[in-house]
């Protein structure tokens, strides 16, 4: 163990640089990654889903329930279309004789609306960079501690040891830690309320958000 302890010691900075590469290609993919509903919720025009929808309807049709099959193009729902969606549902719901609403729109969309404020706003990309800042402090602490003599001698070691400068290296760090997680809550939290925020001003319901997350 010790040997392999020194070994990752002595090629700390290559290691630093391959774990900084693979972050790099893994954040790479985040450049293509869009929100993408799925066919339950929204059916593109022309979709062959919508074709089978129909005829699975038409199939199994009873008594005087109501289909609604909502088209929308290729694009992500913005806030506009977010709202109109909502409203629809609420305008089908009050027409007399209405007693229940089943869409392809989930009673969740306060839900979708958060995700799409999440992936509008970029959250999920600007968590993988500040974790991987996060990660890169740490390892650069920790090859300046390993590297001192200076917290060998600060404990009466006689003798510099990759273990116990490990088991040093995490008692003092853990202070540091405490504060480096407080700004990153704080840092995750404004998103979260950012992304909730859009969900209930967009349907201007903001209850129902609250309803959807105890679901």
């Amino acid at each position: 163990m010790e040997k392999i302890a020194t070994f990752i010691y002595s090629k700390s900075r290559l290691i630093i640089v391959i774990v900084a590469v693979l972050n790099i290609v893994a954040l790479a993919s985040f450049f293509r990654f869009q929100l993408d509903t799925d066919f339950l919720s929204f059916f593109t025009a022309g979709n062959p889903k919508a074709e089978e929808f129909d005829r699975l309807n038409e199939k199994y049709q009873i008594g005087e329930a109501i289909s609604v099959l909502i088209e929308q193009d290729n694009s992500l729902l913005d806030k506009k279309n977010l709202q109109n969606v909502f409203r629809l549902q609420e305008d089908i719901e009050e027409i007399e004789g209405i007693s229940q609403v089943r869409s392809f729109i989930p009673s969740e969309i306060s839900v979708r609306g958060h995700i799409f404020q999440v992936d509008e706003k970029k959250h999920i990309l600007q968590g993988t960079i500040v974790g991987i800042l996060h990660t890169g402090v740490i390892f650069f602490l920790l090859s300046l501690f390993l590297g001192s003599p200076d917290l060998y001698q600060a404990f009466y070691m006689r003798q510099e040891s990759i273990y116990v400068g490990l088991l040093f290296f995490g008692l003092l760090y853990t202070p540091i830690e405490l504060v480096l997680s407080v700004v990153m809550q704080m840092f995750s939290r404004r998103n979260e309320y950012e992304a909730d925020r859009f969900a209930a001003e967009t349907i201007d319901d903001p209850c129902s958000l609250v309803d959807a997350l105890k679901e």
